[in-house]
Parts: structure tokens; sequence; C-alpha cells
């Protein structure tokens, strides 16, 4: 980039987010196939749809993790250890609250509800509360997880919370599996996770208290101009997560409602994470660049922001782009082995959803400037705005057109909210021009994507076929030639000189 530390930094952080990756990969990619065994095709239905219920207990967070961990690393960078040390005393305060009335909530849902009433709310089994229960708990028990991550990010070791994440992560697919193979349901599995989530933090926190003597204090009552800031700076963050979980696991109740059929719900969720890697792979990589954003803004270093921005952008468009155009090629044979033959490739649907990762992929690369900065106003009134269109939209199409519908709604969203509003939020922010800051991210992400469905399609064409050592094959072979001119699209000429 433009001078050699800064270099070094993303260079460094860059591939430990890969690492990263992977697992967070091989984690989506592991469960599936295993819960299919273990449950089959009905069974894993409903547990994606209670899951998906359960998951908006998350939002009990109020949006006070990120804002706290940002917080956090503000003060301890700026060495106010007084102030880090009376920031931890309100964030006990505050997260023991929390968890309390979490706790309350499951216990009411308990004591007063049907559960043949919630089965068929959810319009899953008549047992479905019986699931619930447990998923929320741990919903609950890793509302301040995030936390630690936060610590470890304001003690200088980023790569400690990534190890941290990636145990988690790693720890999940181990709990899953281990129920299944012990003969047990989704309520043992959503057990485990709950003892999971126990362990992690007691390890994390024993591990910050050895490295850097880190102990939490007692709780302390903030101040009102305190709990007011952090009150309005969290739940734009919440609400920012609200209209995320509504575009996700809203549209999967969407579709169990509506869809008419028992495989749409099951056939959507797959190829989603399928066609998600392309996405997710490309912004966990731009957080990497977010961080240094913030760190160039706060230092007022205009000049050297628009390069990183830039930079966000082609790495957005041109990840997305290129792991979108392998994945359209190889998405029938991996679909098969992954589950099993269980699920139908739907070309239609990889497509749209493909479609609308690009649509938006380099500009929510480019907005985490916001995110890091407390500054999440922009991103909540971008996600709520997809939200409501994209959800009304799924209301319309999915009852004719089943889980395609659901990706077409997915796509207007990305088109119009993401890269059409949010993009110009940005380049209003800094100065760009917003067909510019727009041509470049969407031409790398053309350009990767048709490059690469170019080297992929002979490959596979040749090589490929629904077995694993072929897949590897034409994967291997597609990352060797594609490397070359996806570097020049990334690092264009001034930037390689550098």
């Amino acid at each position: 980039m433009t001078a050699a530390p800064l270099r070094r930094r993303l260079f460094g952080a860059l591939s430990l987010q890969s690492v990263a990756i992977v697992v967070i990969v091989l984690q989506e990619l592991a469960l599936v196939p295993i819960c299919l065994w273990g449950w089959g095709t009905a069974v894993y239905r409903d547990w994606l749809v209670v899951l998906a219920a359960a998951e908006f207990l998350s939002l009990l967070d109020l949006g006070l993790m990120t804002y706290f961990s940002n917080l956090l690393m503000a003060r301890a960078a700026g060495g106010d250890e007084a102030g880090y040390r009376r920031l931890k005393g309100f964030i006990l305060s505050a997260y023991l609250s929390l968890m309390a009335g979490g706790f309350t909530l499951l216990a009411l849902l308990a004591l007063l509800v049907s559960p043949a009433a919630f089965g068929e709310a959810l319009g899953a089994a008549p047992d479905s509360l019986a699931l619930f229960l447990p998923l929320g708990l741990w919903v609950v028990i890793r509302l301040p997880t995030g936390l630690f991550t936060g610590v470890y990010r304001a003690r200088g070791e980023p790569a400690r919370g990534i190890l941290f994440d990636l145990l988690f992560t790693l720890g999940r697919i181990v709990a899953i599996s281990a129920a299944i193979l012990l003969g047990g349901g989704p309520p043992a599995a959503a057990a485990s996770l709950c003892g999971l989530a126990v362990l992690t933090g007691a390890a994390a926190a024993r591990d910050q208290r050895r490295r850097y003597g880190e102990r939490w204090p007692a709780p302390r009552i903030p101040e009102p101009a305190e709990l007011r800031e952090a009150l309005t700076t969290g739940l734009l963050y919440n609400l920012n997560g609200l209209a995320l979980l509504a575009n996700v696991q809203g549209m999967v109740l969407v579709i169990a409602q509506f869809a008419g059929d028992t495989l749409s719900v099951v056939l959507f969720t797959t190829a989603r994470t399928v066609t998600g890697v392309a996405r997710q792979v490309a912004i966990q990589l731009a957080m990497v660049v977010g961080v240094e954003q913030s760190r160039e803004r706060g230092a007022e270093r205009h000049h050297n922001l628009l390069r990183l921005h830039r930079f966000a952008l082609r790495l957005g468009g041109t990840v997305t782009g290129a792991l979108g155009g392998l994945i359209l090629v190889v998405g029938s044979d991996l679909l098969t082995l992954w589950t099993r033959g269980k699920v139908p490739y739907e070309g239609a649907l990889f497509l749209a959803l493909l479609a609308a990762a690009m649509a938006g992929a380099p500009t929510r690369a480019a907005a985490q400037l916001y995110f890091y900065t407390n500054r999440p106003r922009a991103l909540a009134a971008t996600h709520a705005a997809a939200a409501a269109i994209a959800l009304p939209m799924a209301l319309l199409l999915v009852p004719q057109w089943g889980a395609i519908g659901a990706a077409v709604a997915l796509l207007a969203a990305e088109l119009s909210a993401v890269s059409g509003w949010l993009g110009r939020v940005l380049a209003r922010d800094l100065g760009e021009r917003w067909w510019r800051q727009w041509s470049a991210g969407a031409l790398p992400s053309a350009a990767a994507f048709a490059l690469s469905g170019a080297i992929a399609w002979p490959l596979h064409q040749a090589f490929g076929g629904p077995q694993w050592w072929r897949l590897i094959a034409v994967g291997g072979a597609w990352a060797i030639l594609l490397a070359p001119p996806a570097l020049a699209l990334l690092l264009p000429g001034e930037q390689t000189r550098e």
C-alpha cells in the first residue's frame, strides 16, 4: 500500500484472517452432511427453522458488544488504564443485566407457551419448544463472548483473539457431531453447545487473567451520559443486527411459512451457504482493512484512507467475483457431495444468490470503516432498508417461486439499498464520485467472475465430477491459473510499484 509498516500489518492480519475463514467455511461444509446423515432431511429442516428463531435472542445484546469492544481498544491504545477498568465495570453490570433478562424470557416461554402452538407458529414440529429452549440458552450464554476477542485486540494481540474464535468454531463442530454420534437428537446437540459456550468463555477469561492480569472489577452503575451514549450507539448496531437477521434468518421463516413444500428451506439454506462463501470470504478479509481504515481516519491521513478505501472495494469485488465464477461451475458436484445427494441443485437459485453477493460485496467491504469507528448509523439504515425491500418481496414471490423468489428478493435489496444507497453515502463521506467508487468494485468483480468461470469450466470438463479428489484437483489448478490475473485486478500498477 502506501508504507511498509501498513503493508506488513495488512499482510499479517489478512493471512491470519484467511486461516479463520477456512475454518468457518469448513464448519459450514461439515455440519450440513453430518446433520443430514444423523437426523434426516425433515428433522434437519426443523433444526434450521428453530435455530433461525433462537438467533433473534442475540438482539438482547442491544448492539453493545461492538460498541464496548471498539471503546476498549480506544482506551487501551490511549494508555487510559483507569478509564479501561471503569469501562469493564460498566460492561460487567450491563451483561449481567442482559443475561438475566434473557434467562427470564426463556423461563416465561417454558411456563406460559403451549408447545403445540409454538411449533405451529414456526411451521415446525409440535415439540419444537423443547429444542428452542436449549438453543435460546446457548444464544444468551454466548452474548458476551465477543468481548473476549475485544480484550485481545485492545491488548495488541488480535491473533490470539482470532485463535479464540477458531477454537469456538471447531468446538461447535465437535459438540454437534458428538451429540449425533452418541445417538442424541437436536435438543442434545443444543445442550452440548451450551456447555461449549461456558467452557470457552471460562478458558478465555483465565487466559486473559494469566497474560495481562485482567480481572473484572465490581459491577459499576454508569453515569447517565455514559449510559445514553452506549445505548444510542449500541441500539444502532442492534438495528443493524436485526436487519441482518431479518434478511438471513427471517427469510428462512418466510420460506417455511409460504413456500408450500418442506424441501425449500433446506434448498435455500444450503444454496445460500455455498454461494455465501464468496461474499463472506471477501467481507472477512475486508474487516482487516476496516481496522486500518479506522486508524488512518483517526490520524486524519485522508490520502491513505482513500487508498485503503479503493483497495477494500477491489478486494470485495475481486474475491467475490473469483469465487463466484468457481462456485457456479462446480456448484452442482459440490452440493451433491456435500449433502450426499439429498438436496437437488437449482442452477437459477445459485445464479440469483451469486448475483446478490456480487452486487453488494464491494460496498459492504469498504463500509467496514463505519463498523470500526462506532458510526453504525449508515449501516443500520442500509440494512433496515434492505430488509424492508427483501421481506415484502419475498412474501410476494416465495408462494409462487419458492426458494428462487427469496433469492430474487435478496438481489433487489443488494442492488438498491447496499450498492445504491450505501455506496452513495460512502462516496459523499470520502469525497469520491459515486460512479468512480462503484466502478472500482464492480469492474474487478465482473472481470474476476468472467476469468474465474473461463478457467474453471474447461478444468471441470476435463477433470471434474462428484468426487472430492476431482473437486480438489480442479480447485487447485484453478487457483494456480487465476492467481496472476486476480492479483493484477487487486493490485493495479501504481500499487505494485510502491
